[in-house]
């Protein structure tokens, strides 16, 4: 199935993805700083 997706779409692909996983990994850690500071 990859093989059919152009280098273009792929690479924007796997841009969405790590915006996805940063927006994660924010998240966690706003959360785990907000359970410090109590």
């Amino acid at each position: 199935m990859l093989a059919l997706i152009d280098r273009d779409s792929k690479s924007e692909l796997s841009k969405l993805q790590d915006f996805g996983i940063n927006q994660v990994l924010r998240k966690m850690r706003t959360k785990m700083m907000v359970v410090q500071s109590f």
